[in-house]
């Protein structure tokens, strides 16, 4: 299976503290076809798609290497017009302050630069310039006391 889709984030700059971003896209899906995507995300993301909670990922991997899941996700899919949303939920990296979860559980993998991507073959939605995204300033992370 070929690798399609980029790293995508609502910035370039490092960002130095915990972070939530949402990332959004609509497609047609005419059905029929089974459709698999391969998606991670630099912390820990969310998948929701036309609304409904699919899962949360990706498997923990380490400093070292990033896993990613792979998925058949036509059971969510209706033909017409899809909306795939992801909640991301990025920590930088500062293995210190993991300890005590100021920068993130130390089991999830972390980075100096946040990072979401997906990959399918079967419709045109791997992650590119076509994704919008947005800081989820609704969502607080609280500080260890």
């Amino acid at each position: 299976m070929k690798r399609n889709g980029f790293w995508i984030w609502q910035t370039s700059e490092n960002v130095p503290h915990k972070q939530s971003v949402l990332f959004r896209r609509s497609f047609l899906y005419d059905g029929g076809i089974p459709v698999n995507i391969d998606i991670s995300a630099s912390s820990r993301y969310k998948l929701y798609i036309n609304g409904n909670y699919v899962c949360n990922g990706p498997q923990r991997g380490d400093r070292f290497r990033q896993f990613y899941d792979t998925l058949d996700i036509s059971q969510w899919l209706r033909s017409g017009r899809n909306v795939i949303g992801v909640h991301v939920q990025h920590y930088p990296m500062d293995y210190y302050k993991s300890l005590t979860f100021e920068s993130g559980p130390i089991s999830v993998v972390n980075s100096s630069r946040g990072g979401f991507w997906l990959s399918c073959d079967m419709l045109p939605i791997s992650t590119d310039s076509q994704w919008e995204c947005c800081s989820d300033d609704g969502y607080c992370f609280v500080e260890a006391v």
